[in-house]
C-alpha cells in the first residue's frame, strides 16, 4: 500500500478532478456562473432580486428615493455524497488511473447524477428561506413551489399535447423569465419521448428544420422555446432498484421547465479521492470518490412542473 500511495494515488486524484470538470452533468452543467458557488460552509445563502423598475428623480435636489423589490434569501444545506467500490487486487486499482476505464467513468457518472438529483430536488421541492430578525438572528422557513406552476398534462393520464408545452412557456413568461432556448430548459423522461415526438411532427417547423425525426430524439434540440434534455433513470446505490431521476408516481412523471438561473448550486468540496484497505471486507481495497454539494430553488416563477404519463 505504501508504494500505491506514493506512485499512484496523487496522480489518480489529479486525473479524477480533471476528468470530472471536462465531462459535465446533464442538469447542473446548465446552471450559470452567478448561480454556482463553492463556499465551504454548513449553510450557504443565495440572494435574488426580483424584477423592479428604477425611479425617476423628482428634482435635482430632491431626496433619493429607495426602490422596493422582492428579494429571496435562500439557504442551501450541502451534504456529503460519495461513490465507492471495493476491488480485490492492486492491478484492478491501478487500472482506474485510465480516464477511459469503465469503472472510473461509472464512479464519476454516479457523482454527476447525484449533482443532478440535488438540482432536480431543489427545483420541485420546498426551498429554505432565511430571514434576519430585529436582533440580527437568522431564522429559516420554507417556500413551496407555486401551485399555479404545477399542473397535469391534459388531465394527467393522457398524452402530452402542444397546449401543455405552450402553458409552460406562458407561465414562465408571466414570471418574467427571459424567452428563448438559451434561457429556458425542458427536462423530460425517455418514457415520454413518444408523445413529444408526436407533437414535433404534427405541429412544428422543427420537424423539417432540425430533422428531429431523422435523429429519433429531441434530446439537445430546441423546440417551442426550450432546450430539451433527456434525463434517463439510473440504478440506485444498492444496485437492485431503479432510481428515477425525475419525480415519478403511479405511471406519471414530472417534466421540469425552468429558467437556467432558477436554482442555486453549491459545491463545498470538489471531488476528493480516498484509497485504503477495508479489513472488515477481507482486506479488499476500497476506492472512494467524495463530494460535498447541495442546491436550493431561488426563483419560484422560474420553475414549472408538468405531470404527464410515463409509458
Amino acid at each position: 500500500m505504501a508504494d500505491l500511495e506514493q506512485g499512484w494515488v496523487h496522480s489518480f486524484n489529479d486525473m479524477i478532478r480533471a476528468t470530472y470538470q471536462q465531462e459535465k452533468s446533464l442538469v447542473a452543467a446548465n446552471t450559470p456562473p452567478q448561480c454556482r458557488k463553492s463556499e465551504k460552509a454548513a449553510i450557504v445563502h443565495f440572494d435574488r432580486i426580483g424584477n423592479v423598475v428604477a425611479n425617476d428623480n423628482p428634482g435635482r435636489h430632491a431626496p433619493t428615493r429607495l426602490i422596493t423589490f422582492a428579494q429571496s434569501r435562500r439557504a442551501c444545506f450541502p451534504v456529503s455524497s460519495d461513490a465507492a467500490v471495493a476491488l480485490t487486487t492492486i492491478d484492478e486499482v491501478r487500472s482506474l488511473n485510465n480516464p477511459q476505464s469503465s469503472m472510473t467513468q461509472g464512479m464519476l457518472a454516479a457523482l454527476r447524477r447525484r449533482e443532478d438529483l440535488h438540482w432536480i430536488g431543489a427545483a420541485v421541492g420546498s426551498a429554505s428561506v432565511a430571514t434576519v430578525g430585529a436582533t440580527g438572528a437568522i431564522t429559516y422557513t420554507t417556500q413551496a413551489l407555486f401551485s399555479a406552476n404545477s399542473y397535469d398534462a391534459t388531465g394527467g393520464s393522457t398524452a402530452i399535447i402542444l397546449a401543455d408545452i405552450i402553458k409552460a412557456n406562458t407561465l414562465l413568461s408571466k414570471g418574467g423569465v427571459p424567452y428563448g432556448p438559451s434561457n429556458r430548459l425542458a427536462f423530460y423522461s425517455p418514457y415520454q419521448l413518444t408523445d413529444i415526438l408526436a407533437i414535433t411532427q404534427a405541429s412544428s417547423s422543427d420537424f423539417t428544420r432540425n430533422r428531429i425525426h431523422d435523429k429519433g430524439t429531441i434530446n439537445g434540440e430546441t423546440f417551442e422555446g426550450f432546450t430539451w434534455i433527456e434525463i434517463a433513470d439510473a440504478v440506485d446505490p444498492t444496485g437492485t432498484l431503479l432510481h428515477r431521476m425525475l419525480p415519478y408516481a403511479s405511471s406519471k412523471r414530472s417534466c421540469i421547465f425552468a429558467s437556467r438561473d432558477a436554482v442555486g448550486l453549491n459545491v463545498n468540496q470538489d471531488v476528493q479521492t480516498d484509497v485504503g484497505i477495508r479489513r472488515d471486507m477481507n482486506n479488499e481495497i476500497q476506492v472512494r470518490l467524495d463530494m460535498t454539494m447541495g442546491a436550493v430553488r431561488i426563483w419560484e416563477a422560474g420553475v414549472v412542473v408538468m405531470t404527464a404519463r410515463d409509458v
